[in-house]
């Protein structure tokens, strides 16, 4: 609000107010459970319906709390289709082993003959001296035919190695269940049961919020002045307690903002307020003072106005090109 009173001031009110909002929701649902094996649900408490539920009043300060309940005559215990938690091993059909090749083909060889006298056959089939020596620096002996620096280092002439996966026995262990024919069943998690049962799931949850009003009007500086020396009155709200006549009349926004927020069970604000005179003189026009009751007198604080500031900020700017000018020209 502002006065006009001609030829001395202009008197602008601005209000303040500052504290939180504290809110406790609750919300209830239901949920299909399932546990892999036994468990015993006796000790959980039980209900018929969720909505008739009754809890304790929340206590203050609001905290989080979660409370699973168990819906009556829904437990169920089931036995699994698999007898005792395993199940046949797709991948080796039971057998634990597959079976396997016990000789490989020499990666070493690459397409070369494994044996440049016998083509790993044994039998010499007329190389030449010249083509032997040519080949000796990377050639073995072999075991097949005997004949010094012919052979492939990998294989000595052979054409094959041992596998390495069943290192020559002619089967291998199945890595998927272990060599034992069986693999743990995955609707059970190797228990052989199940139970079910309905969950009822009551949440608590705190919510705080940040009061400060009015969000623009005064300058921060006058603010911040307010709040470190003003003698504030203090108010404290509970439940759905409405503001007093005057600061909902003054404060129309908090009003909105204190509004009941949905499946709200509890609330707390905490507040404080002071007014706050903005007073223009005419006589004075680069200076604005700010008014406010401290806790022996009325406190004034003077403070420049905005065009003031922007005269002030225009200057410093002017003054930073000139400087910018004469360091570039020297």
């Amino acid at each position: 609000m502002t006065v006009d009173l001609p030829g001395a001031a202009d008197v602008t009110w601005y209000p303040l107010i500052e504290g939180t909002v504290e809110r406790c929701t609750e919300t209830r649902t239901e949920t299909k459970r399932q546990h892999d094996g036994r468990i015993d649900l006796s000790g959980k408490p039980v209900y018929d319906v969720l909505d008739d539920v009754v809890l304790g009043p929340p206590k203050y300060p609001f905290t989080s709390v979660t409370k699973k309940l168990v819906r009556r005559g829904t437990v169920v215990e089931k036995l699994c289709e698999c007898g005792n938690g395993t199940v046949t091993c797709q991948r080796c059909r039971g057998q634990g082993e597959f079976s396997c090749d016990p000789a490989t083909a020499c990666p070493n060889c690459r397409g070369i003959d494994p044996c440049v006298r016998c083509h790993g056959s044994g039998r010499s089939k007329g190389r030449t001296g010249i083509e032997t020596t040519e080949l000796s620096s990377d050639r073995v002996t072999c075991r097949r035919c005997g004949t010094p620096d012919t052979a492939c280092s990998g294989c000595h002439g052979q054409g094959q190695i041992c596998c390495p996966a069943c290192q020559g026995k002619g089967s291998r262990t199945c890595p998927h269940c272990d060599s034992t024919g069986t693999v743990i069943h995955k609707q059970c998690a190797g228990t052989g049961g199940t139970v079910t049962w309905t969950e009822g799931i009551v949440t608590r949850t705190p919510h705080k919020e940040q009061i400060r009003l009015p969000e623009t009007g005064p300058a921060p500086m006058a603010r911040w002045y307010a709040r470190d020396a003003g003698n504030w009155s203090t108010l404290t709200l509970t439940g759905r307690e409405p503001l007093p006549g005057d600061l909902a009349h003054e404060f129309t926004t908090l009003q909105t903002r204190m509004a009941p927020k949905p499946d709200e069970i509890a609330r707390r604000a905490t507040l404080r307020h002071l007014p706050l005179a903005r007073v223009q003189v005419h006589q004075v026009p680069h200076r604005v003072y700010y008014v406010f009751p401290c806790h022996s007198a009325l406190q004034v604080r003077t403070l420049p106005s905005r065009h003031r500031v922007w005269q002030a900020a225009a200057a410093a700017l002017a003054a930073l090109a000139v400087l910018i000018l004469l360091h570039s020209i020297i």
